[in-house]
């Protein structure tokens, strides 16, 4: 807002509140500013990782030499040995990202990642805003793990040529979704776990730009890796192949704390206005 628009607002206002009253309202407003500034939505409980393409990149001319943690857990990533993601001012309704153009573009926080290895997680939610502009290759977004027996966290796009994409705490707790017709256009994916209900008989939920996907009965508890956590390709351990992915990738968001459908629809909101 503009100045004139602030006093115009102000001036208003003070015809329907007394001063004092008005204090509180401003004081209020600010706060709720302020609340929803630190965590995604307004929901801190369990916010384990956060990364945001408008804040906390590291350049090096127009590459991405890191990616800070705003959760305040401290997962910052660094290019380790590759080569970041460039970094694009309007990379999607006129909001930044990272732009992930080929194999060499690669962030890591080093092991063990964002989690505690060996710990067991009785809740576990991702969300994540991306593009791609490749609708047809293999490519990973997001992986921790040892890849032996899908021990893993991850997104993978395609596999075997299929049009779908995987979000797997390991293969027991696996659910995708298609992907055709999603080609550069921005995807929200909200992947919500836990040991207990979350809506109607379900304990594990996938939803795409909001809507319902599909969901499960079951979800095994996701036991923390001693690996590093990848973003843009998987390069560290064996038992899966490097495949790099390609497009934009704007807000990634970790929760280890439980998410009400509530707290998803805030969360999701929140991103959605950006």
């Amino acid at each position: 807002l503009s100045i004139d628009k602030c006093s115009f607002i102000i001036s208003r206002t003070k015809e329907k509140f007394p001063p004092f009253k008005l204090f509180f309202l401003l004081i209020l407003s600010f706060s709720g500013f302020t609340n929803y500034a630190q965590a995604p939505g307004g929901v801190s409980a369990g916010l384990q990782a956060w990364y945001k393409a408008d804040a906390g990149t590291t350049l090096s001319g127009s590459t991405v030499t890191g990616w800070k943690d705003q959760s305040g857990n401290g997962f910052n990533t660094t290019e380790g040995s590759y080569t970041g993601p460039a970094f694009t001012n309007a990379a999607c309704n006129y909001n930044p990202g990272l732009t992930f153009a080929s194999s060499g573009n690669y962030l890591q926080r080093a092991a063990p990642g964002i989690f505690t290895s060996g710990a067991s997680y009785n809740n576990l939610n991702f969300y994540c805003v991306y593009n791609t502009s490749d609708g047809t290759n293999f490519k990973w977004l997001t992986y921790q793990g040892t890849g032996a027996g899908f021990a893993r966290f991850s997104q993978s796009f395609n596999y075997s040529g299929g049009p779908n994409c995987d979000m797997d705490y390991t293969t027991t707790n696996r659910l995708s979704y298609p992907t055709s017709g999603r080609v550069n256009v921005p995807v929200i994916v909200s992947y919500l776990a836990s040991t207990s209900v979350i809506s109607g008989t379900s304990k594990l939920l996938l939803y795409l730009n909001g809507g319902p996907i599909t969901s499960s009965t079951a979800y095994t508890p996701f036991v923390g890796p001693n690996n590093p956590f990848e973003i843009g390709n998987h390069v560290f351990t064996s038992g899966d192949p490097a495949a790099p992915f390609i497009g934009n990738v704007h807000e990634i968001i970790v929760y280890t704390g439980a998410n009400s459908i509530t707290q998803k629809m805030q969360i999701e909101s929140w991103l959605a206005v950006k």
